[in-house]
């Protein structure tokens, strides 16, 4: 069965011929219509019935391993960091899995795709004894990802305490959230109502969210207009994007002498804001049309026009 197609368990019945999952499939069926509690563990993966004190046991239905691989009679407890990272709350699949090692092959455990680590090892988590990898990953802008791995065992009644570890590489430029770049604004020059990617084509741009009459908005306009030659450079667009008010409209670009290459633009709805979780204006990012997010600044930053120039330099446009 090269495709893993799956059998129905009356046709595997029929035919007396199916591969492994069909005759879990199978096992399943039978046992639930003999009034005997059984299913295919989601997690593990492994075939299982219950007895009467509701107690899940293990079942072998392949022609090489006889005997049933162990229940879940231990703990993992993972802990993490999250001060050590971009990553507050790693997700499943996404940033971190854990699989169990039998026979030599890692085998992924199954649990809820794109579930939080808060949620998910919230709590110890009954595992079966045996020998475990635990895989973390963070990915760069470039599109390589820094990967971590470490083995470990749990015997039978005890907990295994492992941390769970994002790298992070200071000099390079990592992923760190995502913003849709099918997002609309208003565009001040055009007076249409654009997506972000309609304006700055494919590759990276900058957003910044400013709010009139702002401070800390205007320092930081001040601070780009510092950097003009070298934010020209670069050659992308740099959104400046005013919160929907009454005092928004002005012509920031004439006013504080900001680059060529700004684009004026009103946040409807304050849309962008919302995506952001926008709290302390001005907020920048610089993201690509991918809806990577690879940096991030809330509030008044002192030097910003330099920073975002760092931070190109490391950048393929």
């Amino acid at each position: 069965n090269p495709q893993g197609l799956l059998m129905s368990p009356r046709r595997a019945w029929e035919v007396k011929r199916a591969d492994d999952q069909s005759k879990s499939m199978l096992f399943v069926a039978m046992a639930r219509s003999l009034d005997v509690p059984a299913r295919i563990d989601p997690v593990s993966g492994n075939t299982q019935w219950a007895d009467k004190n509701d107690k899940w046991h293990n079942v072998s239905l392949s022609d090489k391993n006889k005997q049933a691989p162990a229940a879940a009679t231990a703990f993992l407890k993972l802990t993490y960091d999250s001060t050590k990272s971009h990553v507050t709350d790693p997700v499943y699949y996404s940033h971190f899995t854990l699989s169990e090692i039998s026979g030599g092959k890692p085998r992924l455990m199954e649990f809820d795709e794109m579930g939080q680590f808060s949620k998910l090892f919230a709590n110890p988590v009954a595992i079966a004894p045996g020998i475990y990898m635990l895989t973390s990953g963070q990915r760069l802008a470039s599109g390589a990802v820094l990967a971590r791995s470490v083995i470990f065992s749990v015997a039978d009644g005890q907990t295994a305490e492992i941390p769970l570890v994002m790298r992070k590489d200071e000099s390079a430029i990592d992923v760190i959230g995502s913003l849709d770049a099918e997002t609309i604004y208003h565009d001040r020059a055009t007076d249409t109502d654009k997506s972000l990617l309609s304006t700055s084509g494919r590759g990276y741009y900058v957003l910044g969210l400013v709010a009139a009459g702002n401070e800390p908005s205007e320092h930081t306009l001040r601070d780009l207009a510092a950097k003009a030659a070298d934010l020209e450079k670069w050659g992308r667009p740099i959104f400046i994007i005013e919160k929907e008010g009454p005092r928004a409209g002005t012509d920031l670009k004439k006013i504080y002498g900001l680059p060529s290459n700004v684009v004026l633009g009103t946040d409807l709805g304050n849309v962008l804001a919302n995506e952001l979780n926008a709290t302390d204006y001005p907020v920048f990012v610089i993201a690509d049309t991918f809806n990577r997010v690879v940096y991030r600044t809330d509030g008044y930053v002192i030097n910003l026009g330099e920073r975002l120039a760092d931070v190109f330099s490391k950048l393929d446009k």
